[in-house]
């Protein structure tokens, strides 16, 4: 299944805020819950999930790019996947010691570990596209964002 299915304008984000990594979590999980993926209630239970996630290895995986993952049961729906970008870049641990400009967030119910992995399977295959590192910072719209990953997906399928 293909990230861009995942993906709504609700769940991309074009102009993060925060320059550090739990205030840039805090502030996609904060989006993500208005949007109606759970309740806000749950933010910070995700955050902290998040955080644990990121002391067994910063998911920052280099290129600009970062991929916080978790599973959890209070995820009762579809795995939800947003993607934020920022200009200035946010300090996320990355392996290559660079900001991260681009910020791919999945919370997948616990019961669904496989569709989780194909959901990073298709990010990570995104990331090693260059072209998707240079022109997602371009974007000037949510559907654009959407549409460019639908047509690489399109791309690596054909």
């Amino acid at each position: 299944m293909a990230v861009s299915e995942y993906l709504s304008d609700q769940t991309v984000f074009l102009q993060l805020e925060s320059r550090e990594k739990v205030g840039a979590l805090r502030e996609m999980l904060a989006a993500v819950s208005t949007a109606g993926a759970f309740a806000e209630s749950e933010v910070s239970a995700f955050l902290d999930q998040f955080m644990e996630r990121e002391k067994l290895g910063s998911t920052g995986i280099g290129r600009g790019m970062a991929i916080p993952h978790i599973k959890s049961d209070k995820i009762e729906a579809d795995p939800t996947v947003a993607i934020g970008v920022s200009e200035a870049g946010i300090e996320f641990s990355s392996i290559d010691g660079e900001p991260v400009h681009t910020l791919f967030m999945i919370l997948s119910p616990t019961e669904r570990a496989a569709q989780h992995l194909e959901i990073l399977k298709g990010i990570s295959a995104l990331a090693r596209d260059r072209d998707f590192c240079r022109l997602v910072r371009r974007m000037n719209t949510a559907e654009d964002i959407r549409l460019l990953i639908r047509d690489l997906e399109e791309g690596n399928d054909g």
